[in-house]
């Protein structure tokens, strides 16, 4: 998982090296000056004859002593350590996850294409819902979806990811409502895979939330003999990066 998404590591990564250089020749810079100073403060005078002072301020001597502190440096160093250091695991998903009875009417839809197996982004089916052409060219195709499995229903779930326009400070949740097709009789063992990573493969469908416009992407699973629900949802290793791409 990454700060940034990748477009952006290459400019912080040469952005950290020119501040690193800068640091350095500040540092070498304070360094060889104090040098100067210690060396050339170790001298006697000999004099015969004693200086009158014209005013105490003439003959009053001030001792600055000019100490290298690298700790006044180490705070510039930041980014540099923050491109290296990445967070130990991802979003946790909460309260994320779609409520089933905030879904509106579900119609059933033919299956058409020979896409099976082919995996499909969030980011993909989030771009298909906002059009008619879009929803009509995906819809009854089935594919294959990565994300973390949120709910609590054995015929219902929420597939999750989350979109990064910059950093995670901007990241919202991509939802795929992921449903079981109404005559099979399986169900899913969600207190085994919630909050897990899994790999759906299903029919793709658009659909409404009540009270919205907006069309949300789902994925109807059809389990046979040939293909159980076992294959249809597989838990897998998490993605080292969250993000959808």
């Amino acid at each position: 998982m990454f700060f940034l998404v990748p477009k952006y590591h290459p400019l912080v990564l040469i952005s950290c090296y020119l501040l690193l250089g800068i640091v350095t020749i500040r540092s070498l810079a304070v360094w060889f000056s104090s040098v100067r100073q210690k060396s050339g403060s170790t001298h006697s005078h000999t004099h015969g004859h004693a200086h009158e002072c014209p005013s105490h301020d003439q003959c009053h001597t001030h001792d600055h002593e000019h100490v290298w502190s690298p700790w006044h440096y180490v705070v510039l160093l930041l980014p540099v350590v923050l491109h290296f250091l990445f967070p130990a695991a991802g979003f946790s998903g909460e309260g994320n996850a779609v409520d089933p009875s905030s879904v509106g009417v579900i119609k059933p839809v033919e299956p058409k294409g020979d896409d099976e197996g082919t995996e499909i982004g969030f980011m993909t089916l989030e771009r298909a819902a906002m059009s008619v052409e879009t929803r009509s060219h995906y819809e009854g195709r089935t594919y294959s979806l990565r994300g973390m499995f949120l709910g609590n229903d054995e015929r219902f779930f929420t597939l999750t990811r989350y979109k990064m326009s910059c950093c995670p400070a901007d990241a919202q949740a991509l939802n795929a409502v992921i449903m079981l097709d109404e005559k099979s009789k399986e169900r899913l063992p969600y207190n085994q895979l919630r909050k897990r990573w899994v790999e759906v493969t299903g029919r793709v469908q658009f659909i409404t939330l009540k009270g919205t416009n907006g069309f949300m992407p789902a994925l109807v699973l059809y389990p046979s003999p040939e293909k159980p629900l076992s294959q249809l949802v597989k838990e897998i290793p998490p993605d080292p990066n969250p993000y959808a791409n």
